[in-house]
Formats: structure tokens, sequence, C-alpha cells
């Protein structure tokens, strides 16, 4: 005689099963959705984050980051026109002053003089000379920060968010 088998049946819940399936779905679909913004740069450096905001009358364009992290480096790329003199004279508002430390100035300006409403900085150059200025920075705080920067007759302002 055959010995018999042992048989262990289990009961089945075909309704908790496909419940199980489609939270696994929609979670992958939530990671590739996290890969895609994190590579597009929605928190960081790529096409996403990238900006520029300009005043063409004026040729003054700053390039920068809409989306920063804490403690994490960031640069502001910014071009102008000297003037007839060959002066530049460049402001940072007193948010930048505030929520970003910054690190250094290439080129470096001639003068740098504090006041209520920001920081301005002078560069020398060529008379009508195109000046391209980079501000190293990193930001102290978080949350959304609404920026200024101005030279000699226009003035620009931009947002920017730094995660935690």
């Amino acid at each position: 005689m055959p010995a018999k088998a042992n048989v262990i049946e289990l009961e089945q819940d075909l309704a908790f099963q496909k419940r199980e399936w489609r939270v696994n779905l929609l979670t992958w679909f939530a990671l590739l959705v996290m890969m895609a913004a994190c590579v597009l740069g929605l928190f960081g450096h790529g096409p996403l984050s990238s900006a520029e905001v300009s005043e063409p009358s004026s040729f003054f364009r700053v390039e920068y980051e809409r989306f920063l992290r804490y403690g994490s480096a960031s640069r502001l790329r910014i071009h102008a026109r000297a003037d007839a003199t060959g002066s530049l004279r460049l402001s940072l508002g007193q948010t930048m002053v505030e929520r970003f430390e910054l690190r250094g100035i290439t080129p470096g300006p001639d003068t740098a003089e504090a006041g209520p409403n920001g920081i301005e900085y002078r560069f020398a150059g060529a008379p009508g000379a195109d000046v391209v200025i980079e501000i190293d920075v990193v930001p102290i705080a978080r949350g959304s920060v609404h920026a200024r920067l101005g030279s000699a007759d226009s003035e620009l302002a931009f947002r920017q968010f730094v995660y935690p």
C-alpha cells in the first residue's frame, strides 16, 4: 500500500492577494517616478532645476538653480555689462545675505559695501565690456527663498527652494 503524502491545505484570499499586487505595483511606479524626478533635477542639479532670469534691455542675466539642498554648494552665474567708465555695480538683496553663505566671488570685487538692503559690490572692467561673475553660495536656511540681484540700472528677482 502506498504511503499517504503529507498535504497541507491553505486557504486562499484572492481579494487580499489582488490588493497586495496593486499596492506592490503602485509602489514600484512611485519609485520610478521619484528616480525620474531625481535624474531630471527636481531635487538638485538637472534640467528641471536649471533656470535663468534676464533683463534684455540692460544685458543683465542670472543663471541659477531652482532647487537646492540645505548645506550644499550652488553657483549663481551673472552676466552684466560694465558702464561707460568701466565700472560694474552688483547688489545682493538682504534675503540673499541672510539665507545664503557666500563662499566666493569670481572675479573678486574691487570694493564691497554692506547696507540695510544687502551688499553692493563694485567691479572694474573695460568700458562697455560684458562681464561674467560667478558667486558660490551655500544655503543656510530651508524653504522658499525670494532672491534679488541688482545692477546699476535694473533688478532681477527669482525664487529658489531649499530642501532640508
